[in-house]
């Protein structure tokens, strides 16, 4: 690499701040830093950072760090892909850039799911294994369609801020959604099951969102019609069939209509995870409509409920009959 590559390089990447980090390592941006004679310097590029907190790279790692996250192409560094990585980012990539183009990948996985699920989602942070203490930041269910662009800007800094101070992002349909019920099937790859058994499921099942919410788990997300609310003519069927798909695909202990699920863009924030939380993120094209499989499951099921209600009322009847005459003989 020529000279003059080899120093707008080194310029592009001081443009990145050390901020811009924050969402990618899970954590808040320390304001200094000690040098090797015990000096306090103030953090101010992504370098900086990289370099003397944690993680502590080497240089040359460093710059690999962050050509892969903030330049195009992100190919092996080699000095074509190093100049290539330069030019794109001189003049371009200022710190406002970098964090909007972040800003933009969460607003597309919410807009994806949104889109997916098709109804209004009440949003949630929760405290790292503590669900009692979830707190609601969208309590009026407003679907991320309907924002417009002030609330953007507002809510992902709140959603961001959230993440960063520990908690979860999750959603699940807002309480005013009676058309519709989300199914989660919770951990459908849990480092387990075999990797052919979860695919050749995915494939079938075909969820209406697929995420991958750590190394080695995934939850799928199945938008079904009909009347989740308690008492209502669907809510058993419906009910029934996302235990029995848990229980076969899933996780056993999922036994409710509103499970929230994560939404993508955002960190696991497990306390397993503490020291590299996982990115939550969409693997497989997310499609609106039932899933014809689970369709069917939900068929199967009201079938099944129907002879059960059949033979129950015959049973009963069976009683009435038999205490009717037990009266008539006394």
């Amino acid at each position: 690499m020529e000279e003059d590559e080899r120093l707008a390089l080194v310029r592009s990447l001081k443009q990145i701040t050390a901020a811009d980090l924050d969402p990618l390592l899970g954590s808040v941006c320390p304001l200094f830093y000690f040098d090797g004679a015990g000096r306090r310097r103030p953090v101010r590029t992504a370098l900086d950072r990289l370099l003397h907190c944690e993680p502590r790279m080497a240089y040359a790692e460093a710059v690999r760090f962050l050509l892969d996250h903030f330049a195009d192409g992100g190919e092996e560094a080699t000095l074509a892909a190093l100049a290539n990585a330069a030019a794109v980012a001189s003049g371009r990539e200022d710190s406002q850039t970098m964090r909007s183009r972040i800003d933009m990948r969460i607003v597309s996985g919410l807009r994806q799911v949104s889109e997916a699920l098709g109804c209004p989602l009440a949003v949630y942070a929760f405290a790292p294994d503590e669900r009692n203490r979830g707190m609601e930041l969208f309590p009026h269910g407003r679907s991320v369609n309907e924002w417009n662009v002030d609330d953007w800007g507002k809510n992902l800094a709140l959603l961001k801020g959230k993440n960063l101070e520990g908690f979860g992002i999750y959603a699940f349909p807002a309480m005013s959604v009676f058309d519709r019920a989300v199914y989660v099937v919770d951990d459908v790859a849990d480092g387990k099951r075999p990797a052919a058994t979860v695919e050749a499921y995915i494939n079938e099942s075909d969820p209406n969102i697929y995420l991958q919410t750590s190394a080695l788990k995934t939850q799928a997300l199945f938008c079904m019609p009909g009347d989740p609310r308690r008492g209502s003519a669907d809510y058993r069927a419906l009910l029934r069939t996302v235990q029995e798909e848990n229980r076969l695909h899933g996780d056993s202990g999922i036994n409710n209509l509103r499970h929230a699920f994560r939404l993508p863009g955002f960190y696991n924030k497990k306390r397993k995870y503490a020291e590299k939380p996982p990115l939550v993120s969409i693997i497989r094209e997310p499609h609106r409509g039932p899933s014809k499989y689970m369709l069917q499951r939900l068929a199967a099921v009201r079938a099944a409920i129907a002879e059960e209600d059949v033979i129950e009322a015959a049973a009963r009847s069976v009683a009435l009959d038999a205490d009717a005459t037990a009266r008539r003989r006394r």
